[in-house]
Order: structure tokens, then sequence, then C-alpha cells
């Protein structure tokens, strides 16, 4: 406890981190009568907080439409699948990754983000120099229209061009098989829907 006795105002430095509460008293001059310490404004205690400035909060909202589903990585690995929060020391530049998640019913995208995080892109790197939230939304990918190859055609060298037609400026992963396979036999096979024995 801190007693000072200094007239109307008094500055109080080398506060840690912490929420902290004061007292305004009248003390009386010897000699008074009745003499003692009295409490202004019938007792009454303020609060003030001196706020941890080495860690910043990030907040993480997830937003899913149409039955999409997705999550963001953080730089420590940790994934968020709503809303959370975590701290971060102030000033550090913290990764953000928007990962559609794909069920047996919806392939999901990455609309954007907002907030401290703005765009399209996968990866976003938001400054810790204050308190940050990012939103992330993912929605349905649209499904796009297969322009060459004609189906059943016959390619020469072993080579061919495919070529589809975009919709809504979507980026899109090519699967090349020897059969056809099933979306959830695509998510198993590493490095993509590459089908075995496929270069």
């Amino acid at each position: 406890m801190l007693t000072l006795d200094l007239g109307a105002s008094t500055l109080v430095s080398g506060l840690a981190p912490a929420t902290y509460y004061w007292q305004a008293k009248v003390q009386k001059a010897e000699g008074d009568t009745p003499a003692g310490r009295y409490d202004a404004d019938g007792g009454t205690w303020w609060r003030f907080t001196v706020p941890d400035t080495a860690v910043q909060p990030l907040t993480i909202t997830v937003v899913n439409t149409g039955g999409a589903t997705g999550r963001v990585r953080l730089t420590d690995g940790f994934e968020c699948w709503g809303v959370c929060t975590a701290a971060y020391p102030a000033g550090l530049s913290v990764e953000t990754w928007g990962l559609p998640t794909h069920n047996d019913n919806v392939v999901a995208m990455l609309v954007g983000w907002s907030g401290a995080c703005s765009g399209q892109a996968f990866r976003q790197v938001p400054a810790m120099t204050e308190p940050r939230a990012c939103t992330a939304t993912f929605a349905p990918a649209p499904a796009a229209t297969k322009v060459a190859p004609a189906d059943n055609s016959e390619v020469a060298n072993g080579a061919v061009l495919l070529e589809w037609s975009p919709v809504d400026g979507a980026g899109y992963n090519v699967c090349v098989a020897d059969a056809p396979i099933e979306r959830q036999e695509h998510r198993r096979r590493e490095g993509g829907c590459l089908a075995d024995g496929l270069a």
C-alpha cells in the first residue's frame, strides 16, 4: 500500500502490469480539531489498469458458408476452427494460413480475409504491434468446366495439354489418374491426387 501526503496530485511510476485501486484521503494538520485522517468522496476506491504490453492478443474467427468448412493454422502450429484467441510477443509477425477442409459433399475454398488480415492469399502475416483480429471466410469451391481434350480421345507421344474454364477466378488442383478416384482417396494420396505409378 502506498501512502502519499502531497496535496492535490502526484505522479506514481514504475508500476508493473496489473489492476490497481486508489483512494484520496484528507489529512488534517497537527493541532487541528479534530485531528486525524478523513476519507474524501465517502471513501470511494477508483480503479486503473496497467496493461501488459509485452504480449498482444490475436483473435481468429473462421466463418463457414454453404456447408464448406475451413480452419486457420498459426505460426506455432495451433489450429482454429471457430473463434480463438492467442497471445504473442509484441512486435512479432505471426503467420496465419487459411486452409480449406474438404468433406465428402463439399470442396471448400478460401473466399478471403477481413480485419487485420486482408485479401485472398492463403498466407497472411499480421504484425502484433497492437491487439489484432482476423476473419477467414470459406465457401464451396465452384466446379471447373472441362474444355480439352474431348472425352474418350486419344493423345500422341504420351503428352496432353489439359485445358478447363475457371470459375470466379478460383484456383484448381488438376487430378491425373489411371482410373477414377473417389474424393476421399484424393485426400489420402500424398502430393495431391496423382495416381500411383504416374509421374
